[in-house]
């Protein structure tokens, strides 16, 4: 229970885990598959799979079973449609990138932590009310982290994920600016092979430990 009286999902990320979602978007299933074992292997706590890539329910099946001790989500959940399916292939989280109420309730019912997209603080708060277990900052390249530390200054209980545009040049910074994880995509896992991706991986966990 939050200060706010509302239960919701714990977080997918455990407190002594590294606070990083690694997203893979729209890679063929065989490859999505060999990046996602290969992070994890490397360290990286929490995958998300967007419901746009092909064979995503298949492969969260699979990746469930071969990678037990990984948070694996499902992402671009735009209707509760979208959370059903997720959630009967095994998907411990739903990400969206907006903020639609009846995904969240849909989540939250089932006991899956969501975390649904803002830009705004006004958003923000409206994820939050919702119940949402984290709020994704999206895309936090927009405002930097600049933005995201001025949206946790009135705002100090909601747990931001910055999304969008987030590297290993960056991550720290938005760390530094109050934000509880980074969710990074095209820089880990966008191109290249699993071995690139785990050297990535790897590389970011290095600095971020530091």
């Amino acid at each position: 229970m939050t200060g706010d009286g509302m239960v919701r999902p714990a977080s997918p990320l455990r407190p002594e885990d590294p606070p990083v979602f690694a997203i893979l978007r729209r890679r063929a299933p065989e490859v999505a598959a060999q990046i996602a074992v290969a992070i994890a292997r490397a360290g990286i706590p929490a995958l998300e799979l967007t419901i746009d890539s092909p064979g995503v329910l298949d492969l969260v099946r699979a990746l469930r079973a071969q990678l037990p001790d990984t948070a694996i989500g499902v992402g671009t959940v735009l209707d509760p449609a979208d959370v059903d399916a997720a959630i009967a292939a095994g998907a411990q989280f739903v990400v969206s990138p907006n903020v639609d109420r009846e995904v969240i309730a849909a989540c939250t019912a089932a006991g899956i932590p969501a975390l649904p997209g803002a830009a705004t603080p006004t958003e923000a708060l409206q994820a939050w009310r919702a119940g949402a277990s984290l709020v994704k900052l999206f895309p936090a390249s927009a405002g930097g982290p600049a933005t995201l530390r001025a949206i946790r200054e009135p705002l100090p209980m909601i747990p931001l994920v910055a999304v969008g545009g987030v590297d290993g040049a960056n991550a720290r910074a938005y760390l530094d600016a109050g934000a509880s994880a980074v969710g990074i995509g095209s820089w880990l896992t966008g191109a290249g092979s699993a071995d690139e991706a785990a050297g990535r991986a790897a590389q970011l966990l290095a600095e971020l430990r530091a």
